[in-house]
């Protein structure tokens, strides 16, 4: 079955637009489902003009460890917003399912637990 990648999203690199290597591993109607869950979230962390701080991402990375499927809001301008929404994808392991103005959704599967 052939994957296809249906969104680009801003990077801060070399080209314009990167495409997220784990979009690849998911299917449209997958990406379309976390999407609609991420109409309902409010923002569960909030990037304030201090930027990424090690606060920050330990917050983001103690989100995603309670959930899956996290939103969060950047108080930045457009061309920050678009490399710090990359920068959390990098750091944390997560994919960027979504960013949309100042908030971006993020999704990363947990862990399976051990049965220690």
């Amino acid at each position: 079955m052939r994957s296809t990648v249906v969104t680009l999203y801003p990077a801060g690199g070399v080209s314009k637009f990167q495409t997220w290597e784990e979009h690849e591993n998911m299917t449209n109607p997958e990406i379309r489902k976390l999407k609609a869950e991420a109409q309902r979230l409010e923002p569960l962390v909030y990037v304030g003009k201090s930027g990424l701080t090690a606060a920050v991402l330990q917050s983001i990375e103690q989100a995603l460890r309670a959930r899956e499927l996290i939103k969060i809001r950047f108080d930045h301008d457009r061309d920050e917003r678009d490399v710090l929404a990359g920068k959390v994808a990098e750091s944390t392991g997560a994919t960027l399912i979504m960013q949309v103005g100042k908030v971006a959704v993020y999704y990363r599967q947990k862990a399976p637990a051990s049965n220690d």
